[in-house]
């Protein structure tokens, strides 16, 4: 099973560990009144890929894949 791609290619035999979480962006002002309104901007999405100990030439591809 794939789980982890970059443009087409299957890295997942090098990650031992994924985490993806999201981060919400608010924008917070206070009005005339005195009160604090927050306003919803957007949300990002924070991908963490733990990558096992591998030879210079998979990290070579992994780095120039990514970049």
């Amino acid at each position: 099973m794939s789980y982890f791609k970059i443009n087409g290619v299957d890295y997942s035999t090098y990650v031992s560990g994924l985490k993806v979480a999201k981060n919400h962006i608010y924008n917070s002002q206070t009005n005339a009144a005195g009160d604090t309104v927050a306003d919803y901007i957007n949300s990002k999405r924070v991908i963490e890929v733990n990558i096992i100990p591998v030879d210079a030439a998979a990290l070579s591809t992994l780095l120039t894949t990514i970049d």
